[in-house]
C-alpha cells in the first residue's frame, strides 16, 4: 500500500455511486480494550469497534463492517484487500 493513500479517496468513490454495496474494511488490532471491544487501526486512523464476534489480539488483521470485527484474515488476505481498495480509489 502506497503511503499517500487514503481510506477518504475510496470513501469518496463510493459516495458517488448509485448504487452502493456495503463493504468490511481490513485494519490491525492495536489493543484489546475487553472481551466487547478493542481499537483498530485503518491507515493511521485509530476506531473503536465491536470484537465479541470473533477472539483477536492485538496484531491480528481483522475486517471490520459497520462498527463489528467479523473476521480475522491473513496478512496476505490484507495486504490484497487494501491493494484493490488503493485501485478502485484512482478509477
Amino acid at each position: 500500500m502506497t503511503a499517500d493513500w487514503r481510506w477518504d479517496s475510496f470513501w469518496d468513490v463510493l459516495r458517488q455511486e448509485e448504487d452502493r454495496m456495503c463493504v468490511a474494511l481490513p485494519g490491525i488490532v492495536k489493543e484489546k480494550i475487553d472481551d466487547r471491544y478493542a481499537f483498530v487501526d485503518f491507515s493511521g486512523n485509530i476506531v473503536k469497534a465491536a470484537s465479541g464476534l470473533v477472539d483477536i489480539s492485538p496484531g491480528d488483521r481483522v475486517l471490520v463492517h459497520a462498527g463489528c470485527i467479523i473476521q480475522k484474515v491473513s496478512e496476505k488476505e490484507a495486504q490484497e484487500l487494501e491493494e484493490l481498495f488503493e485501485e478502485l480509489s484512482r478509477v
